[in-house]
């Protein structure tokens, strides 16, 4: 459903999804305007290693943020 959007989108974040596998994050390499693509916390991606190798070698102008933390443990800055 992202391709709708691919020439326009500059910033994504998908967070806290149990439907969004390795193929799915994959796929993202579609998205060539990304300016920032923040992923966490997606207990179906196994390879995540070879997914962001994959994201970063498609999309180098993108800040990719694809820590191993669950949304839980990122700070958002609230108190």
């Amino acid at each position: 459903m992202l391709s709708a959007v691919k020439d326009s989108l500059q910033e994504l974040q998908l967070s806290s999804c149990g439907n969004i596998s390795d193929n799915g994050i994959k796929s993202l390499v579609n998205l060539h305007n990304l300016h920032h693509l923040l992923l966490y916390d997606l207990p179906e991606v196994k390879d995540k290693d070879g997914c962001e190798n994959i994201l970063r070698a498609s999309l180098p102008n993108c800040d990719l943020q694809f820590p191993y933390a669950h949304a839980c443990e990122l700070k958002t800055g609230r108190t």
